[in-house]
């Protein structure tokens, strides 16, 4: 198994933001820390891409970094199914 690391991570949440863009979707992902582990955290934005607020939606997964993109992964295909094919 190869090294996964903070930056591959990055890198996969920007390619997953660039396809919820795409798909006209208004969640996004975000990483950050938690306790010493990695977490990716889903949150709201505005029709014009600009974040809704503060906050976050929720949490989409914490641990190592490998771990967190497997989850936001999984959440992605979960947002991408949910979209209507008339709201693409």
């Amino acid at each position: 198994m190869t090294r996964y690391t903070v930056s591959c991570l990055d890198s996969d949440v920007q390619s997953m933001n660039d396809t919820l863009s795409r798909a006209g979707s208004l969640k996004r992902f975000e990483r950050g820390g938690r306790n010493g582990y990695q977490a990716v955290d889903e949150y709201s934005v505005n029709p014009d891409g600009s974040r809704a607020n503060s906050g976050i939606d929720r949490t989409v997964g914490c641990g190592t970094s490998r771990e967190c993109s497997r989850y936001a992964w999984q959440r992605l295909s979960e947002i991408l199914s949910s979209i209507t094919p008339q709201t693409r």
